[in-house]
């Protein structure tokens, strides 16, 4: 999917459709003159209480930061206390 903004950048968004659910694979989003904003990529998938979701996640500006993030524990809708 492509997403066109009035500054004249635009963002494309890679989805992937797998037992009737969607996830963002990939997202990117560029100027208008084509130089790359900024790209965030979902990889490893596994399925957490039956919910898609990633095992790393890598987020890059194009110009000087290269970001990996691995998830060491995941949960799908945790009981949170009433004071946070």
């Amino acid at each position: 999917m492509r997403i066109h903004h009035a500054s004249g950048a635009s963002q494309e968004v890679r989805l992937s459709g797998r037992a009737g659910a969607w996830t963002a694979r990939e997202s990117e989003v560029r100027e208008g003159d084509g130089r790359l904003r900024w790209r965030i990529e979902h990889e490893d998938w596994r399925s957490v209480g039956g919910i898609a979701m990633p095992e790393h996640t890598r987020v890059t500006d194009g110009r000087r930061a290269d970001v990996r993030i691995r998830y060491r524990e995941m949960n799908v809708n945790p009981e949170l206390p009433d004071k946070i």
